[in-house]
């Protein structure tokens, strides 16, 4: 039978004397480092949660190209996870490497509040839907060096694509569901778990309020959604507030030691992307 080996963005060796990169495995491990010993030990899980703050700016690049946010939201994370892991590992080969990720998508329609209390008035409170209706896709993140950064946002667009033309979302959602009523939430919370521990990361971009709320009349000043206690290396959010882009990272420490660099390189990978959208967008007007 043939051994699974694991991947890791740790430029260290094992105990065992086993190099933890494997560069030329093809395709690789999507499992991270440790995280076998963090199915088999689940209080050992050790998060630290960091975050930055980007200008709207930076997905301006959709008035010059027919990107989504999520297409480059998923380009500049590949862009970044690519820098860290190269620069960490300290090879010069742009092989081509995959991290398998989960990205939870909300099927349920975006219906207006108004909507729903106008079905409540109505007294048609049964057909109001409330809560979310979650399924998900696993999404491949492309670790290679491009010395063009808008190569990462078009290698994001084409692999999102080929996922939203699937009927994947639709179908995780039915066969959750059937699980949670055949099988009950004990037996769903196991298939679960097994299925974030042969993952990696975990991917989520929330749209929120476009103006500044408030909370019993005190200014929320940003949000800053995350995770804890999931079987994975990484867990990635976007939060969009007021004008501003918020990267929230919930990273275990035995994988990504110095995961402030990480984050450094999430804030570069977006401000090189825009220099180039712009560079290219200016080139155009010139002709």
């Amino acid at each position: 039978m043939h051994q699974r080996r694991r991947f890791s963005l740790t430029p260290a060796t094992a105990t065992n004397g086993e190099q933890r990169f494997y560069p030329e495995i093809t395709p690789p491990s999507t499992a991270g480092g440790n995280l076998s010993s963090c199915m088999l030990q689940p209080c050992r899980y050790s998060h630290s949660l960091n975050f930055a703050i980007l200008s709207l700016y930076s997905l301006l690049l959709l008035f010059w190209f027919p990107e989504t946010v999520n297409d480059v939201l998923v380009g500049a994370t590949s862009a970044a996870l690519s820098q860290y892991y190269f620069r960490k590992s300290g090879y010069s080969k742009t092989g081509k490497l995959c991290l398998r990720s989960i990205l939870f998508v909300n099927t349920r329609p975006t219906t207006s509040l108004q909507a729903y209390v106008n079905m409540i008035e109505s007294g048609k409170v049964d057909d109001v839907a409330w809560g979310n209706q979650l399924g998900y896709i696993l999404l491949p993140f492309h670790l290679a060096m491009h010395d063009d950064p808008l190569a990462y946002v078009c290698k994001a667009m084409n692999t999102v694509d080929r996922k939203k033309s699937s009927l994947e979302v639709i179908f995780t959602y039915k066969i959750t569901e059937i699980f949670l009523k055949m099988l009950g939430l004990k037996a769903g919370a196991f298939i679960f778990k097994r299925m974030f521990a042969n993952t990696t990361i975990s991917f989520s971009n929330m749209a929120g309020p476009t103006e500044q709320i408030e909370f019993y009349g005190h200014p929320v000043d940003f949000l800053a959604p995350s995770v804890y206690g999931i079987p994975q290396a990484l867990v990635v959010h976007y939060q969009s507030y007021n004008n501003t882009l918020k990267v929230i990272l919930s990273v275990d420490e035995e994988v990504f030691p110095d995961y402030t660099d990480l984050l450094d390189d999430f804030v570069k990978s977006f401000a090189r992307i825009r220099e180039a959208a712009s560079r290219l967008s200016t080139s155009i007007k010139k002709e």
